[in-house]
């Protein structure tokens, strides 16, 4: 990268500045410890020059037990002088003890609200603000928003962070993208902020919408909303069966988006206990199961993917059904996030000996498996499907 593709204080500073800016700088986060490791951080940087700071960065991360929100908290005046004889920090009383405050301060709102993380990007509702600064001269260095955010975080009980240090905590957890447009990392962290919006809201603002809204009538794309980095006609078009998997794990982020589109489902007359979620991800369990189907199988029917579904009902109910609108869920949601499936009915349902299926898989007492998707980094490839008649239909 040269230096006019990149921001000037990333390329006029020092290596670790640079590579701050080009790995870290504006991606946005839901790691809790991450973000109060910025509030450190940022909050010591008063004063100082962002460089000064960096390059305390693993000083701090020694002297603030790596960052842990519940130990730092726990700090008492002992561990207060201590840090001030430690060469590795800034040793400033005034932003030592404000650490500790906001450590917590951090726990308090966790505690009141269920999420700090959620606390903290409920200022933008989860969608990170897109700049498009042409020079580094338009940034600003705080705005009226992050007044008012600023204003928040003081009612709150934190310390050593006013408008302009909470605008660089902003921008360094990724709520502000302010990399100058020519700049190689402003369309990458811009793409991630897209990205970011779909995954908090399946993490942290679907289970706030009203039940009686997640129906069939509801267009997906009310799920996928603002701006995004694939539109919902490419990923129907993009989903296909994948029949050949790379051994790479499915990540937890991945699969809780995932599993969050299945919940997201229609389910017969609102009747959400009728149905359940099993997910194999263990590679023991993955063989177990492979085992026991290639028994009868001539073929692994799982296709060798390291993770599987399994959606299963209550008999006498409509699960069948409801589990195939969970199914299509978790496919679209797989495919909007470049995974492979494949729905998996014949195995399930075919089994001569469904008991031990259901003792493999723990299926609860009472349910009935109904069928699955395999899932996983996909090591075929298929052409990305038209979306014209594939089969016969009636308009009247």
């Amino acid at each position: 990268m040269t230096n006019d593709r990149c921001c000037a204080w990333g390329a006029s500073g020092s290596l670790a500045m640079r590579a701050y800016h080009d790995t870290e700088w504006g991606v946005p986060t839901i790691d809790e410890k991450r973000l109060f490791e910025f509030l450190v951080l940022e909050s010591a940087q008063a004063g100082l020059s962002w460089s000064t700071i960096l390059g305390r960065r693993e000083g701090y991360r020694k002297a603030f037990a790596g960052f842990d929100p519940e130990t730092v908290a726990s700090f008492g005046e002992a561990d207060v002088n201590r840090l001030l004889l430690d060469p590795g920090i800034i040793r400033n009383r005034m932003k030592i003890e404000a650490a500790i405050t906001n450590a917590r301060t951090l726990i308090d709102i966790r505690e009141k609200t269920g999420s700090f993380v959620r606390w903290y990007w409920s200022f933008t509702d989860g969608w990170p603000i897109e700049n498009a600064w042409t020079d580094e001269s338009q940034v600003p260095p705080s705005t009226p928003f992050s007044d008012r955010v600023a204003k928040e975080f003081k009612a709150r009980g934190f310390r050593f962070l006013g408008t302009t240090i909470l605008y660089s905590f902003m921008q360094a957890t990724g709520m502000v993208n302010d990399h100058v447009t020519r700049c190689s990392r402003y369309e990458p962290i811009r793409a991630l902020g897209l990205s970011f919006g779909k995954k908090y809201f399946f993490l942290y603002r679907l289970e706030t919408i009203p039940k009686e809204c997640l129906c069939a009538s509801l267009s997906i794309e009310l799920f996928f909303c603002k701006e995004k980095t694939m539109e919902f006609r490419e990923t129907l078009a993009r989903r296909h069966s994948s029949r050949a998997y790379e051994a790479t794990p499915v990540s937890d982020e991945a699969l809780d988006t995932i599993l969050a589109a299945g919940r997201a489902a229609p389910v017969g007359m609102g009747e959400y206990g009728t149905v359940h979620l099993t997910v194999v991800i263990g590679s023991e369990k993955m063989a177990e199961l492979r085992k026991f189907f290639m028994a009868s199988e001539s073929h692994d029917p799982l296709y060798g993917a390291p993770a599987f579904i399994v959606v299963s009902a209550k008999p006498g109910t409509v699960g069948t059904l409801d589990a195939g609108a969970i199914i299509e869920n978790m496919l679209l949601a797989a495919a909007d996030l470049g995974l492979g499936t494949c729905f998996i009915a014949g195995c399930l349902l075919g089994t001569k000996d469904p008991a031990k299926l259901r003792s493999i898989l723990q299926i609860p007492e009472g349910f009935e498996v109904k069928s699955g998707i395999t899932l996983g980094h996909a090591a075929d490839s298929a052409p990305a499907k038209t979306l014209t008649e594939r089969f016969s239909c009636t308009r009247l």
